[in-house]
């Protein structure tokens, strides 16, 4: 059972890679029919293997982004194929826009058996590995070459090793664009950052750095940024373009400062 549980994981990795660039039981057998004289009797073990071969799986997908997104585009592409490849006996349920809640809610569900089973995930990893907060270092990565080199590289291979000591098994990785801040005024130099209320993620190393240029970083779940800049509550946010894009903020925000300082990818997980 170990393998076969082995096998639907590295199937899922490389299924995910593709899409990125429980339950019903098996006959049984009538025990008072006696066996045809001319067909040998089943093994245990074959019997065994008959009704694993039915067994039928949930996988649960988690993210935190709307239904434009790459992300979930990909979550879809990953059901056609698992669903097709398994002739239905893998279901694939997807859950997006903050819907099984904050990035840290489902990644703490996983941990706990609480029914997400995939997350996307990144620099918010520090909050449970110190040396993950390396993926929310600004100005670390200069280029998408440069991340593949990082990511699929040696220092990868260690993070990937953090990863796993941490409960959480990286099947693939999904590049980022680089991250923007929108805001209602202009920003030109980082003196103009001084009192500005940022949203950030749930990562210290990226509020380290707005706080070393004088902003006032405020971690939450991407979930509550449309509302807390429509009333006020944060000044501006910084993330990708796409996420920008898909999540509205142009509605809210007048200028998107093209300051590109964090290059990152996201880990599609699962519990280890």
């Amino acid at each position: 059972m170990k393998k076969r549980i082995l096998a639907v994981i590295l199937t899922i990795g490389m299924m995910f890679s593709l899409a990125a660039c429980s339950g019903g039981k098996g006959a049984s057998s009538n025990n008072n029919a006696a066996p045809e004289s001319n067909k040998p009797a089943e093994s245990a073990d074959t019997s065994k293997e008959q009704k694993e071969s039915n067994e039928s799986f949930e996988i649960v997908i988690g993210h935190i982004v709307d239904e434009e997104n790459t992300w979930h585009k990909a979550s879809l592409k990953f059901k056609e194929i698992v669903e097709e490849k398994s002739q239905g006996r893998i279901k694939v349920t997807i859950y997006p826009n903050s819907t099984l809640g904050s990035e840290v809610d489902m990644l703490q569900s996983m941990l706990n058996g609480g029914g997400v089973d995939i997350v996307f995930t990144g620099e918010t990893m520090q909050t449970y590995a110190e040396e993950l907060g390396i993926i929310g270092m600004p100005y670390a990565i200069t280029s998408p070459e440069h991340l593949k080199a990082v990511v699929e590289g040696e220092v990868g291979e260690e993070l990937k090793e953090i990863m796993i000591n941490s409960g959480f098994r990286p099947l693939a990785y999904f590049e980022r664009g680089p991250r923007n801040i929108t805001s209602n005024k202009k920003i030109m130099t980082p003196d103009d950052l001084k009192g500005f209320i940022i949203r950030t993620p749930q990562s210290p190393m990226t509020v380290a750095a707005f706080e070393a240029m004088g902003a006032k970083p405020t971690p939450m779940a991407f979930s509550e940024v449309f509302t807390s800049l429509q009333q006020g509550v944060i000044h501006g946010q910084e993330n990708p373009l796409a996420m920008i894009r898909s999540g509205g903020l142009f509605e809210v925000q007048d200028y998107v400062i093209q300051s590109e300082h964090l290059r990152a990818w996201v880990y599609v997980t699962i519990a280890e």
